[in-house]
């Protein structure tokens, strides 16, 4: 149901903990990746 709404694929992690941090950890080591990403907040 996400996929389909967000027309973005989508992976069901084993480890989803372990996931978020690895996700992180590329992110602080590409520095051209993590200026695409915005953080919002309310």
């Amino acid at each position: 149901m996400i996929e389909e709404e967000s027309k973005i694929n989508v992976i069901i992690a084993k480890e989803p903990d372990k996931a978020i941090i690895n996700g992180c950890g590329k992110l602080l080591d590409n520095p051209k990746l993590l200026n695409l990403i915005k953080v919002v907040s309310k």
